[in-house]
């Protein structure tokens, strides 16, 4: 703790005038340079980014004074360090002290902070958390929003601002964690001298210790100071094992493959008895969310759970500001708009890095930017930010049978979801692909069963989705039957459906529903040159990389009618996890590739469509199949 007798010196000159560099990528978009379709997409941005304060105080910065006497100084000093503790003038504590006695560095040179709207509201959210005793921090971010030395300047006032507080931080590497510390260090010997506590007991290249030895009048050594301490380490995962943490810095946190496992352990670190008293903040962009950026994902959705406060560093804040530090928010996200459309004509992996790098939504942070994901990753940020603000009409629901009639029943917990209802009479116009299971297991990482019923195209009105069913019953039968009674509601449309797993196809012929089946498509035989009337399709290695093919040319020309927030959403993970909606929907197309029967109007359809219904047999409750008289 800074107390008067420790004010000394007059600390550095603050006479440097360097001003600070704007992002080297960043250059604004001028009016004669814009694109009506591309102004359209940023104006939804404006729509979903909410807002930041607006700030009207310009403010500079304090100077140490050189022209008082000892006393002046030291009441002067005293002043600053309350500033310091409480905030002035609109900035909290921790904005205060690194805005006026902070200095950051860049290549060759060391500059101050500008003043920014949000990173005050950045150090406003730690100190609301600090103070709960109980809340941890879980930030995303953009790239190079300079977060590492905004944390490593909160961490050096936590040590100089308070007794025995202890600070762990690592990155996602011993030399990263250790270049993370660096920071720490960097700031701390260029603070003024009235603000740095003494180090001498222990200050390393991974270690400090805010505290000094002396020797009292019998020669005995004591510990004078703030005796706070910080450590840096690599992320290993029993890397805090045994000690206690004020707070925990882990920096990179996407980029950490063992982030659960470090959790697990560190936690403990920061837990009184059993209830957490130490601050972890956890950040970094997202990295690879289906590699080592997974525990990151995780850990965001489930924050709540994990005690774990969101902070959301969009892509376009700090990109550029006013005089006053407030953010131009229009002009950052047309710039990170136009980038991506700039961007198109790279390998999808460098436009989903970028994506990932300067993401305006939540989703696209955790966008995967492996050789994982199919279709123009551009077109399905547009179509999903639509979705946000014009949520496409669906209904919810369930089927059931009522004597030869499918009817629908609506049910806001129901798992079918109807786009848009069939057009009665028209055999042909609907067709589907399934991507099913056989077994009954529903633990977590067990596939979901899921179906899709596109409609076709009629005339410049394109093929769409108009019905969504993903469902993990715990007995399969009853997806089986819905799945039948959904293509029947759908005027018989005929279902393509994987049989890697032949239990939906054998459910349905041991009903006499095996004519909703789909054959092999054609294009399908042509691949592997031989002629196949059997029904269903197997999911072979050329199989998965034509669905793709199609799914990826779907996406390009018609992306903005696919309606389901969590199809697109599931476009990024292909092939790196579980998607089962991206299997059916391609499944589906594959149908559609070829599929040129007639649109005609059913005329003897329900005469010979066998049925199925319920029977008390014994006492119970049976489901039976009525056969077809011939």
């Amino acid at each position: 703790m800074i107390n008067a007798d420790e004010i000394i010196s007059f600390g550095l000159d603050f006479n440097i005038d360097i001003p600070e560099a704007q992002d080297e990528e960043y250059r604004p978009i001028k009016p004669e340079n814009f694109n009506p379709e591309w102004e359209k997409e940023v104006q939804r941005y404006m729509l979903v980014s909410g807002s930041m304060p607006k700030n009207t105080i310009l403010y500079k910065y304090e100077e140490v004074p050189k022209d008082l006497d000892k006393v002046g100084f030291q009441r002067w000093a005293l002043n600053q360090i309350d500033r310091c503790r409480n905030g002035h003038n609109g900035m909290c504590g921790k904005m205060y002290f690194y805005f006026n006695f902070c200095y950051i560095q860049q290549v060759g040179r060391k500059i101050r902070p500008k003043y920014r709207v949000i990173d005050n509201e950045w150090f406003k959210f730690e100190t609301s958390l600090q103070k709960s005793n109980e809340w941890g921090a879980i930030c995303v971010k953009r790239r190079r929003v300079g977060m590492s030395w905004k944390l490593a300047a909160s961490s050096l006032y936590d040590c100089l601002f308070n007794t025995h507080y202890h600070i762990g931080m690592n990155s996602k590497s011993q030399a990263d964690s250790e270049a993370l510390f660096q920071k720490v260090k960097f700031l701390y010997e260029n603070l003024p001298a009235f603000l740095r506590v003494p180090t001498t007991k222990s200050n390393t290249k991974n270690y400090l210790d805010f505290s000094y030895v002396v020797k009292d009048e019998t020669g005995n050594k004591g510990t004078k100071g703030n005796q706070s301490t910080i450590i840096t380490v690599a992320p290993t995962d029993n890397a805090y094992e045994g000690r206690m943490l004020s707070k925990w810095i882990c920096d990179e946190a996407g980029k950490i493959k063992n982030l659960a496992k470090l959790w697990t352990y560190t936690e403990d670190c920061l837990m009184l008895e059993t209830r957490r008293v130490g601050l972890p903040i956890i950040f970094g962009t997202a990295g690879d969310i289906g590699a080592e950026g997974k525990d990151l994902e995780h850990m965001w959705r489930n924050s709540e759970q994990y005690k774990l406060k969101k902070f959301f560093f969009a892509g376009w804040m700090g990109l550029t500001a006013d005089e006053y530090g407030n953010d131009d928010k229009e002009g950052g996200i047309r710039w990170v708009v136009y980038k991506r459309h700039e961007k198109e004509g790279l390998r999808q992996e460098e436009l989903k890095s970028f994506i990932q790098k300067y993401p305006l939504t939540v989703p696209e942070a955790f966008t995967v930017i492996t050789d994982g994901g199919v279709g123009n990753a551009v077109k399905i940020a547009a179509q999903m930010m639509s979705l946000r603000d014009n949520p496409a009409k669906a209904v919810h629901g369930w089927f059931r049978k009522i004597g030869d009639r499918v009817e629908w029943v609506p049910d806001m917990l129901g798992q079918c979801i109807i786009y848009e209802h069939p057009r009665k009479g028209m055999e042909g116009l609907y067709i589907g692909g399934c991507d099913p299971a056989d077994h009954n297991d529903t633990f977590d990482e067990v596939s979901d069963l899921c179906m899709y019923i596109m409609k076709r195209q009629e005339g410049t009105d394109p093929a769409r989705v108009v019905f969504e069913y993903l469902d993990r019953p715990s007995d399969v039968t009853e997806y089986y039957d819905q799945a039948m009674m959904a293509a029947i509601y759908f005027n018989n449309a005929k279902i393509l459906i994987e049989k890697n797993r032949y239990g939906m196809l054998k459910h349905w012929e041991d009903s006499e529903y095996k004519f909703l089946a789909a054959r092999t498509p054609k294009s399908i035989s042509r691949m592997k040159g031989q002629r196949e009337m059997s029904y269903g399709i197997t999911m072979t290695v050329p199989n998965k990389k034509y669905l793709k093919e199609l799914v990826a040319k779907y996406i390009e020309d018609t992306c903005e009618f696919i309606p389901s927030y969590e199809l697109l959403n599931e476009f990024a993970y292909f092939n790196t996890k579980n998607t089962d909606r991206v299997m059916s929907f391609g499944i589906a197309l594959m149908l559609l590739a070829d599929y040129n029967y007639t649109i005609q109007t059913t005329t003897q359809a329900v005469s010979k469509t066998p049925h199925f219904g319920f029977r008390n047999v014994g006492g119970k409750i049976v489901r039976v199949v009525y056969k077809i008289k011939t």
